[in-house]
């Protein structure tokens, strides 16, 4: 599947900070695959802003293509599926949600 700069930092501030083991084994797991590499933030000149806001050059920035295991689509569906059942979701969630949910 593949995330854009965006999607992947949704993902990240999404993912579960507490649960069972098999829950944060996916959690350390989906952090490795779905997280910028050093060299992806250098070519792209990431730069944080503050604690909540980080900036990147979307000229340079690309998709990238992550291959997900069956425990880490639903891990990441089931985490966004609550979040429309209790009305939290916003426009920045549209095409995460698309992806890991109706896919």
């Amino acid at each position: 599947m593949k995330l854009n700069v965006s999607e992947r930092l949704l993902v990240l501030n999404i993912l579960p900070k507490i649960g069972n083991i098999e829950c944060m084994k996916a959690v350390e797991s989906l952090m490795l695959k779905v997280g910028l590499t050093k060299e992806e933030e250098k070519e792209w000149e990431v730069k944080r802003v503050d604690q909540n806001n980080i900036n990147w050059n979307a000229e340079k920035a690309k998709e990238k293509e992550i291959v997900f295991s069956k425990e880490e689509k639903e891990l990441i569906a089931k985490v966004l599926t609550e979040f429309n059942k209790n009305e939290k979701l916003d426009l920045r969630f549209i095409s995460i949600y698309e992806k890991f949910t109706k896919g």
